[in-house]
C-alpha cells in the first residue's frame, strides 16, 4: 500500500463556534451594575457541515507529506440576548461556509495513516441583530455578511479500505481574528464599534479516492 498520489473525496460532520461580542454599552443600569441573568455577549453556534476535498500525498518510507484544499457548506447557528446596557437585544450568528488550504504530515503503517495538518482558513458568516423587543426597544434590525481569514490546525486518522478508497476521521480547530461588524440600519448601535472574536471546532468523517501518480517510463535497454 502506497499513499503517494492525487486524491479527491468528500466529508460530513458537525461543528461548534464560540463567539465573544464586544459590548460598548456596559452593564444593566441599576444599583447592582451587573448583567441580569440570561444576558450575555457570548454566542455558541452549533450545526452540521459537509463538503469536498482534493489533495496530493508523497510517501517516503513511513513518512507521508501532502497538501490539501477543501471547501464546504455549513449551518452553525446560535443566538443570545446581548447588550444588556441597552436593555437587551437579540444577537445571532451563522457560519455559512468553510474553506481551508493546509499542509499535512503523517506516519503510515500498513493501511493506516495518522496525520497532523495546519494552514489557512476562510469563513463566510451572517451576523444579525434584532433590536425591536416587544415595544420596549424599537431600534431596528440589521444583517451583515462577512468573509474572514484565519488559521486551522488539526489532525486525524485515515484507513485505506482498498488501494484506492480510504475512510477518515478528523478534528480541526479554526482560529479567527477579531472582526468589526457594522450594523448601519440599527439605531444607536450604528454609531458604535462592535467587534466579534470567533473560534470554531470541527469534527468530520469522510472518504477519499486516490488516483495515483503516473510512473516514469522504463529505461531503454543499453545497446
Amino acid at each position: 500500500m502506497s499513499w503517494t498520489g492525487i486524491y479527491a473525496g468528500g466529508y460530513l460532520g458537525g461543528g461548534k463556534s464560540g463567539d465573544r461580542w464586544s459590548d460598548p454599552f456596559g452593564p444593566t443600569p441599576g444599583p447592582t451594575a451587573t448583567n441580569l441573568p440570561g444576558f450575555g455577549d457570548t454566542i455558541n453556534a452549533t450545526g452540521p457541515l459537509g463538503g469536498v476535498q482534493v489533495g496530493v500525498n508523497w510517501q517516503s518510507g513511513a513518512l507521508v507529506l501532502g497538501v490539501q484544499a477543501d471547501a464546504g457548506l455549513a449551518h452553525l447557528r446560535g443566538e443570545n440576548t446581548c447588550f444588556s446596557g441597552l436593555g437587551g437585544i437579540n444577537c445571532a450568528r451563522n457560519v455559512n461556509s468553510l474553506e481551508t488550504v493546509t499542509g499535512r504530515a503523517g506516519f503510515a503503517w500498513g493501511r493506516s495513516l495518522v496525520y497532523a495538518k495546519g494552514g489557512a482558513a476562510w469563513t463566510n458568516d451572517t451576523f444579525t441583530l434584532d433590536a425591536n423587543t416587544n415595544g420596549f426597544l424599537a431600534l431596528g434590525t440589521g444583517t451583515t455578511k462577512l468573509n474572514t481569514q484565519g488559521w486551522i490546525e488539526g489532525g486525524g486518522v485515515e484507513y485505506a479500505l482498498t488501494d484506492h478508497w480510504s475512510a477518515l476521521v478528523e478534528y480541526d480547530h479554526i482560529t479567527l481574528p477579531s472582526a468589526v461588524i457594522p450594523f448601519p440600519t440599527v439605531a444607536v448601535i450604528n454609531g458604535q464599534t462592535i467587534s466579534v472574536r470567533q473560534g470554531i471546532e470541527v469534527m468530520k468523517v469522510g472518504v477519499n479516492y486516490k488516483f495515483g501518480l503516473p510512473l516514469p517510463p522504463p529505461a531503454a535497454p543499453n545497446g
